[in-house]
This record gives structure tokens, sequence and C-alpha cells, in this order.
């Protein structure tokens, strides 16, 4: 299997990373992040106080409240990139003084937005993933080798008993949305290239938009806008998903 690396389109912040001009990040991306963030925020409160017995690490209030910080460290990284790293006379009291030309600071801060980026979906997924797993093997003890299957597999278990047991998403076509999260995020931990181990292309319909993912091509509508709506749907479902009846009725999961 061979994919070409390539760049994620909106991974960069092309002209508007101006050493000194205190806008790295425009208005629009910094408050839509911070709208996650509220929203995340909201979504942990609503699930501990239903769960408030329940232990930490139970995954039915601990993915929503590792949920809220991982957005919030995003948050929080996105203003110092504003108020500090564009500024000469940061990287000079830090000894980074070499570094304080226009070109050498634009790319480092390119490839830390990047990290901050691709961190902020792939940690965000794979805590629901490990959450997911966690709930199965607790509703199958008698199979509990299942929760180690193949993750499309996973979720439709868990949907099938979530609907049978009278559990409705509010959102709307839950598999197809982890199936398209999902190969967003084969696209990040492949350097932006779509890389399927069968080197075929893969294509879906959410919500009404066809997306098509091709072998060892950059996916033209990842970007900003697009993966901040994957991570505020994301965090509507787990809520969804962790209110439904059958898990209310789990005892304390380990």
């Amino acid at each position: 299997m061979s994919c070409p690396s390539a760049q994620l389109p909106g991974m960069r912040i092309p002209d508007q990373l101006t050493v000194g001009d205190g806008a790295p990040i425009p208005d629009e991306l910094l408050e839509r992040i911070q709208g996650l963030r509220d929203e995340a925020i909201e979504a942990r409160n609503e699930l501990f106080s239903l769960y408030q017995d329940l232990p930490g690490h139970d995954p039915r209030i601990l993915v929503a409240g590792h949920l809220k910080s991982v957005v919030t460290s995003n948050y929080l990284s996105m203003i110092y990139v504003r108020e500090n790293l564009v500024e000469p006379a940061w990287w000079n009291r830090h000894d980074l003084g070499a570094h304080a030309r226009f070109g050498n600071v634009r790319a480092e801060l390119d490839e830390y937005i990047v990290v901050l980026k691709s961190t902020l979906m792939i940690h965000s997924f794979a805590l629901f993933e490990t959450a997911v797993r966690r709930i199965v093997r607790a509703l199958n003890p008698n199979r509990a080798s299942f929760a180690n299957a193949e993750f499309k597999k996973i979720c439709d278990l868990l949907l099938t008993r979530l609907r049978q047991d009278g559990w409705t998403s509010l959102n709307g076509q839950p598999a197809e949305f982890i199936a398209l999260f999902d190969f967003v995020r084969n696209t990040l931990v492949n350097d932006g290239t779509y890389c399927s181990e069968t080197e075929t292309n893969a294509s879906l319909v959410w919500r009404g938009t066809g997306y098509e993912f091709v072998h060892g091509a950059v996916p033209a509508f990842v970007n900003w806008n697009f993966n901040l709506e994957l991570l505020q749907e994301l965090t509507r479902l787990n809520k969804s998903i962790m209110q439904a009846p059958l898990l209310r009725r789990l005892s304390p999961i380990p």
C-alpha cells in the first residue's frame, strides 16, 4: 500500500499570519472554537448531573469531560498564538531571537497550528471510540473480545441495541457520521491524504451531502469549518448516546 504525502487544505492560515499584527487566527475561527467549548461544557455538566453517583472514570461521563478539556486546550492555545507567538519580543525573551525573522516565525507557527488541529480531531475521536468499546464490552460481558473488533461493527452493534431499547438519535444518521469522522481521521494520520488498505476509494452521504475519499488524494472539503462541524456533532452524539435509557440502567463500568 502506498500513499503520497500531502498537506490538508485549510490546515494552514495563509496571508493572515503576519508577525506583530496581532491577528494570526481569524476572529471567526476563534469564536467558533469558543462556541464549541461552551457546548462541550454544557454537555459535560448535563451528563455529570445525570450520573452524579458514578465514579469519574465511567465512560458515560468521562468522555464528555475529556472532550471539554481537548477543545478548551485548543482554544487557549489559539489565544496564546494571537497574543504572544506573533510578537518578535516573545521569541527574544525565550532566547529564540534567531527565529524572530518573518519567514522562520511563520513556518514555526504554521506547523504549530497544524499540530493543534490534528490533535483536536484525532484525540477527540479516539476518546469517543474508547468509550464505545468499553460500553459494548459492558453490554456483552460474555463476548468481551468482540469489543476489539472493527470499530464500524462495534458502532453498528451499539446503535442497534440502543434503538431496540427505544433510543432515537436526534442528530440523524449517526452511523454515517461516525464513518465520515473515521475517514477524516484516516487522512490526518496519513499526512493529509486518504489512504485505504485496499487502495480503493470510499464515499458516503451525510445529511444530504456526498463525501468522496479518493485513495492517495487530499479531500478538498476538509478544512477548519468542516472539522469544527464534525466536532460539534461528535459532542452532541456522545451526549445523546450516553443519555440513552439502556445506558442509564447499566451498573458502573470499570
